[in-house]
């Protein structure tokens, strides 16, 4: 993630992986992530939020957070049979997950697209 703010994320996106397999694992991780993001804005107020550098040399979670989303993005412009690849709930979950993300979203998350 912190390559995209070097390169762009349109340049990073060419070396993602077009499988559509992905998607699945993808939304999983994406679901996870989100909850933590989630608590961390519940325990953290503000201020520190965007002071404190991240942990182990590993990039804030909103960073991998909005990789994901830019992953997903580009997978659904794949051509794939849903029914075939997906999960009965990957849909639903995955627009739940969108619409949080959107009410959730901040200046900090307008800035990562």
């Amino acid at each position: 993630a912190a390559l995209s703010k070097v390169c762009g994320r349109k340049k990073l996106r060419k070396f993602f992986p077009h499988a559509v397999t992905l998607v699945d694992p993808l939304v999983s991780y994406l679901q996870i992530s989100l909850n933590q993001q989630l608590i961390l804005d519940q325990h953290q107020p503000q201020q520190q939020q965007q002071s404190s550098p991240p942990n182990n040399n590993e990039p804030p979670l909103w960073e991998s957070i909005s990789m994901v989303w830019s992953w997903l993005e580009l997978l659904s412009l794949t051509p794939f049979d849903r029914r075939v690849v997906l999960r009965e709930d990957t849909l639903p979950t995955l627009f739940q997950l969108g619409r949080s993300h959107l009410y959730q979203a901040s200046l900090r998350d307008g800035a990562a697209t």
